[in-house]
């Protein structure tokens, strides 16, 4: 088997590639993978007949390409802590919806961003267990919970990836005493937290 070519290094994070495959890892440990995209893409049916979507943490650019092409949302916000990832999906990997018209990017923290959203989707680390980078897990506390369900309109939905295929009952349930009725999308290995607001 051909070993790993680092593309590109900021810090921890590196950008490799191999026989086609694109992964980015942080200190050795793989945060995604362009062999294992299909759940970051399914998170985009969430965002389907969404006005506006704020989308947590761009990667390999999956997620964001997958709204773009299910949603005539007229503005997605995609939130990037990294200005590494950045610039290698715009310059590097070059992704055709790092120059939609209709993206705004947020280098930053995604708990930072302001406004209202039809649909939250946030895939910024492996899950509220698996946090690869301490300050992820703040939002995924009640805290930053509240924060995006302030955030997010009425109807719309608030979307958390997971690694692996638990059910993570303790997250559930802090969804839950924050107003949210959550269901599981378990899709190719890999969890999606769908919440909504719970019927007054």
């Amino acid at each position: 088997m051909k070993p790993w070519k680092t593309l590109a290094q900021s810090g921890v994070l590196k950008l490799q590639e191999r026989d086609g495959e694109l992964c980015i890892r942080s200190d050795g440990i793989e945060l995604m993978s362009s062999r294992r995209s299909v759940s970051e893409q399914a998170m985009a049916k969430y965002a389907t007949k969404a006005k506006s979507v704020l989308i947590g943490g761009l990667g390999l650019g999956f997620t964001l390409g997958a709204v773009l092409e299910q949603t005539s949302a007229p503005e997605v916000v995609i939130a990037e802590l990294s200005p590494a990832v950045v610039e290698w999906n715009r310059d590097i990997l070059k992704r055709p919806a790092m120059t939609d018209p209709r993206v705004r990017v947020h280098v930053g923290d995604v708990g930072k961003v302001t406004g209202n959203f039809d649909s939250i989707l946030i895939d910024v680390d492996n899950g509220p267990r698996a946090v690869s980078h301490p300050g992820n897990s703040n939002l995924y506390t009640p805290k930053g919970i509240a924060r995006f369900k302030g955030m997010l309109n009425p109807k719309g939905h608030l979307v958390f990836w997971a690694a692996g295929p638990g059910t993570e009952e303790g997250f559930v349930k802090i969804l839950g005493r924050a107003g949210f009725e959550t269901s599981l999308d378990h899709v190719a290995g890999h969890t999606l937290f769908v919440a909504r607001r719970r019927a007054s």
